[in-house]
């Protein structure tokens, strides 16, 4: 399970706490669960491929990839989670986006 890090709403000042706070949330719930899982962050994500239903960033791979709230997320971000879902990529949106107010950076 990989869980996107929210950089974007931190630097765009649109709810980035309330993202970070999602986001450990996320995380917390999963380790008591005892579930292994990663924070990667946007530059992770826009390097990462996606092969079969997997998304390999680095030498991991990933099933799961779960975004937190977030008001504002790169282009490339999206793409990629596009792709990802779009291979059959398991993707979770904790409360999701509003992609009618999101803002999207290049």
């Amino acid at each position: 399970v990989a869980i996107i890090y929210p950089t974007e709403p931190v630097v765009a000042e649109m709810d980035g706490e309330k993202s970070v706070n999602t986001a450990f949330e996320a995380g917390e719930l999963l380790y008591s669960k005892g579930i292994d899982f990663d924070f990667i962050d946007f530059e992770s994500l826009a390097r990462s491929e996606v092969k079969g239903v997997e998304l390999n960033v680095s030498d991991e791979r990933y099933k799961v990839l779960i975004i937190p709230s977030m008001k504002a997320i790169s282009y490339t971000s999206l793409k990629k989670i596009e792709e990802f879902r779009n291979a059959g990529g398991i993707v979770v949106e904790r409360q999701p986006v509003d992609h009618e107010v999101a803002r999207i950076f290049p």
